[in-house]
């Protein structure tokens, strides 16, 4: 399909690729989907629904819905994304005859450098430390052939399942000190919440003392637990592209398939490990390792079927103004993935409107969709006036000098 708004180029042309841009624009407001419990509530409650809040009635099928459709998945996919957009700057600088290497890794550690001030001056669970870091090693891969690409993802992404397999197996001679500082981050006390939230309702320092902490936490996972999947989803973006998969370039036949298979398995095993986790009343024992795994899994598959799907709608002519939409949001990723930052924590933080730890999963999720909203037109009114979101013009800026 080509139209005067959307138009389809190889991976090296000058015109950005449609398919990509309308997909971005979806992770990243389904990464919000998901982050919005840990803007919302003590950090515990984002990793342990039952830490924190209600968990009955609509406010557990809310979680439900979320955590079979959505954890992990729109984080896969803008892993995905990440891994194929530095395979189209690598392809385009290389063309310039630009140093193609060198400009991607002053690029990653500028955005190492962007992660860090999120993390610490705006909100703890930030991705884009992990990001760069992964970016780097990525770099370094980024020319391998498809077929050691495909053996490389796939022990990646086998690393976390061997190490969480053998924390579940080792679990019982852990010592009692370590059980017992898992279990004070897995389920805190009354006392350490009403600390946590009295902190987060103070003013900015407050909570950026506070939040620290968490940021650094969450950093030492991304490198050591996370980071092994997101190198690995960052290659298969690669192999993705080299494929034509997420540039629409497959059959609509091929993408229609591959959902139908997927999607259902994603989905069950993601269901099942709802089930089950509740079957051991997500205990930490069992949750924080074990219990991970069918998501872990599940989401791969439930991210590869909605990319499918994605390639299918942007292949049709259905709802075109939505696609435009959000191939926008999707052009200004970087600057929204900040921007729902701000936007969420001056709702929440004391400094703000104050309503952490206030608002049950129903309401923050009305602050989901009024952000959505603003986001879809915010980003199509700037676009409108300029060729690239502000953050990424500054990026722009910094790479090249």
């Amino acid at each position: 399909m080509e139209t005067s708004s959307l138009k389809h180029k190889n991976a090296i042309g000058h015109n950005r690729i449609v398919s990509l841009d309308v997909l971005r624009g979806i992770a990243v407001l389904g990464i919000f989907w998901m982050n919005i419990q840990s803007f919302a509530a003590p950090f515990s409650a984002y990793t342990n629904p039952t830490a924190f809040g209600d968990f009955s009635g609509f406010n557990y099928w809310l979680w439900v819905v979320g955590h079979i459709f959505a954890e992990f998945k729109f984080m896969t996919i803008f892993s995905i994304l990440f891994g194929a957009s530095m395979a189209i700057f690598y392809q385009r600088a290389e063309a310039k005859g630009l140093n193609a290497f060198d400009l991607n890794m002053q690029r990653m550690l500028w955005l190492l450098g962007f992660g860090l001030v999120h993390a610490y001056l705006i909100w703890y669970g930030d991705i884009l430390f992990t990001y760069a870091l992964c970016g780097l090693v990525v770099v370094n891969l980024i020319n391998m052939s498809t077929k050691r690409l495909y053996f490389i993802v796939g022990g990646l992404l086998m690393v976390p399942v061997c190490m969480i397999v053998l924390v579940h197996w080792g679990a019982p001679y852990a010592g009692e000190e370590f059980v017992a500082e898992q279990m004070a981050f897995w389920s805190p006390s009354e006392a350490e919440l009403a600390k946590e939230i009295e902190a987060f309702k103070g003013s900015w320092l407050e909570t950026r003392i506070v939040s620290a902490q968490s940021a650094m936490l969450i950093q030492f996972s991304g490198i050591f637990m996370v980071g092994w999947r997101v190198v690995a989803c960052m290659l298969l973006g690669v192999i993705m592209l080299r494929t034509g998969f997420i540039s629409a370039s497959l059959s609509s036949s091929t993408y229609r398939s591959i959902a139908l298979w997927l999607l259902p398995f994603g989905v069950s095993l993601s269901a099942l490990g709802v089930v089950q986790n509740q079957a051991h009343g997500f205990s930490m024992q069992y949750s924080s390792d074990i219990g991970t795994l069918y998501n872990y899994v599940g989401s791969l598959f439930t991210a590869i079927a909605y990319i499918a799907l994605t390639m299918l709608l942007v292949k049709s002519k259905i709802v075109l103004g939505l696609q435009v939409a959000l191939a926008n949001v999707g052009k200004m990723a970087f600057s929204n993935y900040i921007t729902q930052s701000l936007i969420a924590t001056f709702v929440f933080y004391g400094f703000g409107l104050n309503y952490f730890a206030e608002l049950d999963r129903a309401e923050a999720l009305v602050v989901v969709a009024l952000v959505w909203v603003t986001l879809l037109l915010v980003s199509s009114l700037y676009l409108s006036r300029y060729k690239h979101g502000p953050l990424e013009q500054l990026w722009r800026y910094l790479t090249y000098r």
